[in-house]
């Protein structure tokens, strides 16, 4: 298991972004299931963005942006964003 930790700047438009919307059910339940595939296997749960340790993941509406440290077992949520 991976400790998922949300940066500052990520969980503030996270907070934005659940704030702004209609359903805001729909916002948190994506973000808890980002948060369960990150947790079980970050490598696999997105792309790789330019080098092995950034990466890319979706689960709609939201999209992440994320840094993964195997040796520390961490995974640190950059960037959130709404996907419609």
């Amino acid at each position: 298991m991976y400790t998922v930790i949300w940066r500052t700047a990520a969980e503030e438009e996270f907070k934005r972004l659940w704030n702004r919307t209609d359903d805001p059910g729909l916002i948190l339940n994506a973000a808890r299931r980002l948060e369960a595939k990150l947790q079980r296997d970050p490598a696999n749960a997105g792309e790789s963005r330019g080098t092995d340790d950034f990466h890319i993941a979706f689960e709609s509406p939201l999209g992440v942006n994320f840094w993964l440290s195997e040796l520390d077992k961490v995974v640190y949520i950059v960037r959130v964003w709404r996907i419609d």
